[in-house]
């Protein structure tokens, strides 16, 4: 059967196509699918482009390193873009910050001491964020706050719904809001300024 034919616009192969390399010139296309649903070409400035219509374009593999995207340098930048480039959704820079997008504003990143939130912070209900330069920590499903140190077991700061405010000395309670004013364990040291 007929495995190579010439035409008028180019060649036409029958089964697989083995080489050692496949070359094009700037700007010409590798295309795939029926309808040329994915394109790849590189232009004249370096960037290497991919396009899949109105469809998408899948990395599978069968082992734990599926799909590793990298920059020639040790500080390149990789990002992930929308539609038209027209949003950044993640940008990775190497020996640098990772920052997460929502509608093409940073609300995560990453930095050499550790993270910085835009915006509210949600963890399992917890709601953290800054209003007016002002902390605000608010649990909206549940009645009760803490702060622990020592790894959750030394209590330092407890705050209950409609009830009392604690404070902790070495996990034992020092001092409670109460109906009627406060309730002090231990002595007051008051001292002149």
């Amino acid at each position: 059967s007929k495995k190579l034919e010439t035409t008028s616009t180019g060649v036409t192969v029958t089964g697989d196509l083995v080489a050692d390399n496949v070359r094009v010139g700037d700007n010409e296309t590798f295309r795939a699918g029926a309808s040329s649903d994915v394109q790849m070409f590189h232009d004249a400035t370096g960037a290497t482009h991919g396009t899949a219509g109105v469809s998408y374009i899948k990395v599978q593999g069968t082992h734990d390193n599926i799909f590793d995207i990298f920059t020639s340098s040790a500080t390149g930048k990789i990002s992930l873009k929308s539609n038209n480039l027209a949003e950044t959704m993640l940008s990775a820079t190497g020996n640098g910050a990772v920052e997460l997008y929502y509608d093409n504003s940073k609300k995560f990143e990453t930095t050499s001491t550790g993270a910085t939130v835009t915006g509210a912070l949600n963890v399992d209900g917890i709601q953290i964020s800054l209003s007016n330069n002002d902390a605000i920590i608010d649990a909206p499903t549940g009645d009760e706050i803490f702060l622990r140190a020592n790894g959750g077991s030394d209590r330092v700061f407890a705050g209950r719904v409609n009830s009392q405010v604690e404070l902790f000395y070495d996990n034992v309670e020092k001092f409670r809001t109460t109906s009627t004013g406060i309730s002090v364990t231990g002595g007051i040291v008051g001292s002149a300024d």
